[in-house]
């Protein structure tokens, strides 16, 4: 199989090259607490995500997987199972720390809101998985993109842009295009996707 030396994960805030680790962003506390009080006054459900395992309040274990439930079925059977890694149950935000990303459902609270609101601390985009009924979104620090992930490793190797490709299908995916010296979107991504790109592929059928 294919081997990789290095990593790009939680949106870009945790990078892995060559056995050491070039970045590692995660939200600071006092935010992360005050984002999770504001979410749960609001009744979200909401996924909390380190590099090494994610976390869900016991509270919202039924919420949840009914939320995952409905993703599963939209996707088809052919999908990955997402409910295979288990997250950690925890009783408080409190129980937890160095967060990298948030995936939070909502019936309430839209983006723009959480925007309007967060948009200085947070960078917030629309989750790329279908969940029809529920405003669907991923939080991580605003300082957190996958291109600035990869930047890290260009700058550690001294790698020009121009030898970057990159390939992406939903807003999360859109700086990494930009960066990229050929930046394909999926033909099944949105507009705003397709117009960040280079190529465009056929979509899915």
């Amino acid at each position: 199989g294919m081997e990789f030396d290095g990593y790009v994960t939680g949106s870009g805030s945790y990078v892995l090259f060559q056995g050491e680790c070039l970045r590692h962003k995660f939200i600071t506390q006092f935010t992360y607490l005050s984002l999770c009080s504001y979410l749960l006054h609001y009744n979200c459900a909401f996924e909390l995500l380190t590099y090494r395992r994610s976390y869900l309040l016991r509270q919202s274990l039924q919420s949840f997987y009914e939320i995952v439930g409905n993703i599963q079925e939209s996707l088809g059977d052919g999908a990955t199972k997402l409910v295979e890694v288990r997250p950690t149950l925890i009783d408080s935000p409190l129980d937890v720390h160095e967060i990298e990303k948030i995936l939070f459902f909502s019936d309430t609270v839209t983006l723009e809101e959480l925007k309007e609101r967060w948009g200085t601390c947070f960078y917030i985009v629309p989750s790329s998985l279908p969940c029809s009924g529920k405003i669907a979104g991923e939080i991580t620090p605003a300082v957190v993109n996958k291109a600035a992930g990869i930047q890290s490793i260009l700058t550690k190797e001294e790698i020009r842009r121009e030898d970057v490709i990159a390939v992406g299908d939903s807003d999360n995916d859109i700086e990494m295009l930009e960066l990229a010296g050929c930046g394909i979107a999926m033909g099944n991504g949105n507009e705003a996707v397709k117009a960040a790109a280079d190529y465009v592929t056929k979509p899915l059928k």
